[in-house]
């Protein structure tokens, strides 16, 4: 079976497709694709880059856009995707690290990394966390214990390590 090249001819537009029509219609499939409204991926404006959306479910959506991906590479596509080292790193089986969050979120890594540098006898009245985690779904606040019985379970400086992994 021979594999031709994608060809994209845009409605009511005249023109050759050189690779600039191609490199537009991938670039406005993925701009809509990873639009935070859409659902499957959250962006984070201070370092430009996204990370997938960890109340989506829809595999299938994310295999599409896989096969979109994998098309645009066949097509000799390059588009520019800003996910995060780490997400490559997963994509290839390796496990991600507390240094994986500085490429993502440097805010919430600097504020974690001052919290396990901190040496005063308050931490718990300064810090004032249990082992649970708050994010927005579609504007409703959600809060999940990350490990049983986290909303009694008080974040001390000795237990700190285990809150940040």
């Amino acid at each position: 079976m021979f594999k031709k090249e994608l060809k994209i001819k845009f409605d009511g537009e005249e023109g050759i497709d050189e690779g600039g029509v191609k490199k537009e219609f991938f670039q406005l499939i993925f701009e809509q694709l990873l639009d935070p409204q859409f659902g499957m991926f959250i962006n984070f404006p201070e370092t430009r880059k996204c990370w997938i959306n960890h109340t989506s479910s829809d595999m299938d959506e994310f295999k599409l856009i896989g096969i979109l991906l994998g098309l645009a590479i066949y097509n000799g596509v390059t588009l520019n995707l800003a996910f995060p080292i780490g997400l490559y790193r997963k994509l290839m089986g390796s496990h991600l690290n507390f240094a994986d969050l500085e490429d993502v979120n440097p805010k919430l890594y600097s504020g974690l990394n001052q919290m396990l540098s901190y040496q005063g006898d308050d931490f718990t009245e300064i810090y004032d966390l249990n082992f649970t985690v708050s994010y927005d779904v579609y504007g409703s606040p959600v809060t999940i214990d990350l490990v049983d019985g986290g909303s009694s379970k008080i974040v001390t400086k000795d237990n700190r390590h285990d809150y940040v992994e």
